[in-house]
């Protein structure tokens, strides 16, 4: 089995360990098959012992095929739509992206990356307050520099902020 077949398997059957999503869809399409017809590969998806194997070059009739150019197969299995022709059972198909799609939402990452970046603004701005208050019978210590370049900090970190919230 050549390299990209392997890493393909091992990504599903991985799926079906870590995705109850996958692992159940496993076992309910056991005995069932996709074909991926791409120009220079024909692999074979193959649900058997609520497990997923993939053969090379396996002429065998599928239940369903997507055929394609190997980006627009990928595209189209994961989701994403494509140019992919869908032929045969079209809800195995369905099935098989609904329950082995990656499970997570741009939209919830890109909430996260806001979250994460008010965060870091907020210990910026509590360092810089730090600063400021640095007590009065400590030996007077220059820190403008420190100043200046956590302001600046503070800054960029809003220009980002206002840039993630506007898209």
């Amino acid at each position: 089995m050549n390299p990209f077949t392997q890493s393909f398997q091992s990504a599903l059957r991985g799926a079906t360990r870590l995705n109850s999503r996958a692992r159940f869809a496993a076992e309910r399409l056991e005995g069932r098959s996709i074909a991926l017809d791409m120009p220079d590969a024909r692999w074979l998806i193959v649900f058997a012992n609520a497990d997923v194997e993939v053969l090379e070059d396996d002429d065998a009739t599928a239940d369903a095929t997507v055929r394609g150019s190997m980006p627009a197969v990928f595209a189209e299995l994961g989701g994403f739509g494509s140019e992919a022709a869908r032929l045969g059972d079209l809800e195995l198909i369905d099935d098989f992206i609904t329950s082995f799609r990656p499970n997570f939402d741009p939209k919830d990452v890109l909430t996260d990356l806001q979250d994460a970046t008010r965060v870091g603004v907020a210990a910026v701005q509590s360092a810089f307050e730090g600063l400021r208050g640095v007590s009065p019978s400590a030996p007077p210590v220059d820190r403008d520099d420190e100043i200046r370049e956590l302001k600046a900090t503070i800054e960029r970190l809003n220009k980002r902020i206002e840039q993630l919230e506007q898209q």
